[in-house]
């Protein structure tokens, strides 16, 4: 690969190497490897005024100061990521204590985002709202109360269900798993 007659898959892979040296997050050896640069494609790319170009414009651009929360979330998450392996060998090592491999789980859960509830959207001011849905596939019921305000989803279906039936949902003897 030459500069002066780079294809356009070879210009991007030098953005990209540049784009990477930049960021300073992943050792060069590395970054050559990902990219498939051999040490001699290396030794001619690095001395070529147009690779020096791009990799000064890539450096002002990581460091500007309108980047820094970019910035600083980019190299969290890689040092996150290079000490995910070491989690992982506490998380199922029987000779650490429970509690320890526990926290390490919940750690890593968070990390992935999972185990965390989807945020609920609610109505702002000071309302609560109670849903009701029925197992058998009856009409569900919700009630909206809040600063003096009452309201339904169906007056029909509020005033169509009994005590009756709603003990009968509520207090029935069935298992859960047939409800």
């Amino acid at each position: 690969m030459t500069l002066n007659t780079m294809t356009l898959d070879e210009e991007q892979k030098v953005v990209q190497l540049t784009t990477e040296i930049a960021k300073a997050i992943i050792p060069l050896n590395d970054i050559l490897t990902q990219l498939q640069i051999d040490p001699d494609e290396w030794e001619i790319i690095s001395r070529t005024r147009t690779f020096k170009e791009l990799l000064r414009s890539a450096q002002a651009e990581w460091s500007g100061a309108s980047n820094t929360h970019k910035r600083a979330k980019l190299k969290a998450a890689a040092v996150i990521e290079s000490v995910l392996p070491t989690f992982y060998k506490d998380m199922v090592n029987r000779g650490e204590q429970l509690a320890s491999r526990a926290k390490v789980l919940e750690t890593v859960a968070k990390i992935a985002g999972l185990g965390t509830p989807d945020p609920i959207s609610a109505p702002s001011g000071n309302v609560f709202r109670l849903s009701i849905n029925f197992a058998d596939g009856g009409q569900p019921v919700t009630l909206d109360l809040g600063r003096g305000s009452y309201s339904e989803s169906s007056d029909e279906t509020v005033n169509s269900l009994s005590s009756e039936k709603i003990s009968s949902k509520f207090l029935s003897e069935e298992p859960l798993e047939d409800l």
